[in-house]
Order: structure tokens, then sequence, then C-alpha cells
């Protein structure tokens, strides 16, 4: 591995959060349009089994941006909710 590369991937660091009413589709949809930020749904990182998804109801917020950035992300989530 590079040293670019795996300086690259020691930034890395998910942070899973649970949605307030469960839907983690509308969670990142409203973040997206009231707010610009980008965060995945759960349910596109899990599977659908016969016991449910394990995604659902959950968020996946990269972490990757500058530590102002994060914080001023985290503000703005906290306002919303």
């Amino acid at each position: 591995v590079s040293s670019a590369a795996s300086e690259g991937y020691k930034r890395q660091f998910y942070l899973w959060l649970k949605v307030p009413d469960g839907d983690d589709l509308a969670f990142a949809r409203k973040l997206w349009s009231e707010a610009a930020i980008q965060v995945l749904p759960g349910r596109f990182l899990a599977r659908d089994t016969q016991h449910g998804n394990a995604g659902n109801g959950y968020v996946r917020i990269a972490l990757v941006a500058s530590l102002k950035e994060c914080v001023h992300a985290a503000h703005s989530i906290i306002a919303l909710y």
C-alpha cells in the first residue's frame, strides 16, 4: 500500500446515527434539502432478510471533512431536530 493511500485510509471515520423517527431515507433527504448535508441511509448498506434490514432507522455519516465543517454539520443536524 502506498503511503498516500494508507494516509487517506487513516483519516476515514464513519458514524452511525439512529434517526429520530426511524425513517432513514426521509432523514437523509431532509438533511440534504434543508442543510446540504449528505449522509447515506443505512438501508442502502444492509440487505433485506426475513428478519428485516439491519440498516433501517440509521444513517451513516462519513466524517471526512475538516473538523470545523464536521462540527458545523453536527450543529445543523441538531438544529433541524
